[in-house]
């Protein structure tokens, strides 16, 4: 194995378990009603889900429905971000505590 293959190799377990975020399916449904789905880098792992429709009381607030679609995404991807870092956080303490056995 080349040095280039391995560090692939570890970047790739490295990524394991975390949200792909750069990966995000944005499905419309309707003209009202448009899905965000996101999945995570595990065989048969979890796929997180938001539906986002324009209600009316978006429409009571005049708030458009491509404001409503643009703000929920940055909101997702925001989320999936943060539980990114946590989960790459915890994996560090891990990392530093078999490193004082």
């Amino acid at each position: 194995m080349t040095q280039d293959q391995i560090e692939k190799a570890r970047n790739l377990i490295e990524s394991m378990g975390l949200w792909e975020v750069d990966k995000i399916r944005i499905n419309y449904i309707s003209d009202r009603w448009v899905q965000f789905s996101c999945e995570k880098k595990v065989c048969n792992g979890p796929t997180m889900i938001r539906n986002v429709k324009h209600t009316i009381r978006d429409w009571i607030k005049e708030r458009s429905f491509d404001e409503k679609v643009e703000t929920e995404l940055q909101q997702f991807v925001s989320m999936l971000k943060q539980r990114n870092e946590e989960i790459i956080r915890l994996r560090r303490k891990e990392e530093h505590l078999r490193n004082l056995l």
